[in-house]
């Protein structure tokens, strides 16, 4: 079997099928793919959806859990899944016509461990907003991991790539539980350690900005866990870091420098965001011994101000 679509469910039974069906409509052979739907504790009717879709469906294995958020669905998909290629799908998104295969073909015949393309956002009144960020690298050339993210990789949706699934179990890739934010961690790792990387213009993603997302939510509690979240990703990178070699060692370094720095500087011209929310993601980069900031960050502009930075946490002018 050449795809494995992993589609994490809860709470979407009005977008479910809309996202489902339109994999029956990428002219994949029946016997080329399969959807793997994990169900993730959903409230709302959208596990009834999920059970006639795999009744309608002999591609789809749908697997159900106690409700352990995107991460946990995922990886829950990828121990089931048995594709050459994984590629992730949110539920409430959905794919272009006749897209994929082409993408799925460029994969395949360079023996890609990791292969980009495109994604369209519609916004909530279903308008065309923007596409993806489009990376700085030629497109249809083959990359190694190193290369790419020591030479400006934007750090993208999990959903704008299909990855080798041969290469993910090596690496023991998997997605941190809880996160907010996961797929900059996942990609982080995934595309260090891949060797054949390939980026391409191909539209295929249909990312939908629904307005009842959790990610563009005003409570204060989820803010706080959102920029806590981005702290221990900063965490994460440096620890990565610190296991390699010295190209990559000296950029996820200063990645996560960049971060932290960000968090900060931001918390700085904020003046509106609640105090005890900059006291618990200052205090959590100390404990990860994150501050004070050392070395550069990824940008010169902000290395500069990098003394300033650590002198107004020093005296709580934060």
């Amino acid at each position: 079997m050449r795809l494995s679509i992993i589609v994490p469910v809860y709470n979407v039974e009005k977008y479910l099928e809309r996202c489902v069906e339109s994999v029956f409509r990428q002219n994949l052979a029946e016997d080329d793919f399969e959807i793997v739907m994990v169900n993730d504790g959903s409230t709302d009717g959208s596990y009834q959806v999920a059970q006639e879709l795999a009744g309608k469906y002999s591609q789809i294995k749908l697997y159900s859990q106690e409700n352990g958020g995107l991460s946990a669905a995922r990886n829950t998909g990828l121990k089931h899944a048995s594709g050459r290629y994984i590629q992730f799908l949110d539920s409430d998104d959905w794919l272009l016509d006749e897209s994929l295969c082409p993408i799925l073909k460029i994969a395949d015949d360079n023996d890609l461990d990791i292969c980009t393309f495109r994604m369209k956002v519609l916004d909530h009144q279903g308008r065309f907003a923007s596409h993806s960020y489009e990376q700085p690298f030629d497109l249809y050339k083959i990359y190694k991991g190193e290369y790419v993210v020591t030479h400006g990789l934007h750090f993208d949706s999990a959903c704008s790539n299909l990855y080798k699934r041969s290469f993910l179990n090596k690496e023991c890739l998997m997605f941190a539980v809880g996160l907010t934010h996961e797929d900059v961690d996942f990609n982080s790792r995934a595309m260090a350690l891949a060797r054949k990387i390939m980026f391409t213009d191909k539209v295929s993603y249909v990312y939908f900005w629904n307005d009842e997302s959790l990610n563009r939510s005003v409570d204060y509690d989820k803010i706080k866990k959102a920029k806590i979240d981005d702290i221990k990703i900063a965490v994460r990178m440096r620890d990565f870091a610190l296991q390699r070699q010295n190209n990559i060692k000296k950029c996820y370094v200063r990645r996560s420098n960049s971060i932290v720095f960000s968090q900060l500087w931001g918390f700085y011209k904020n003046q509106n965001l609640p105090q005890d929310i900059k006291d618990d993601c200052i205090a959590v980069a100390r404990a990860n011994r994150l501050l004070p900031i050392r070395g550069r960050t990824s940008s010169w502009k902000s290395s500069i101000l990098i003394p300033f930075i650590n002198l107004m946490v020093k005296f709580k002018m934060i």
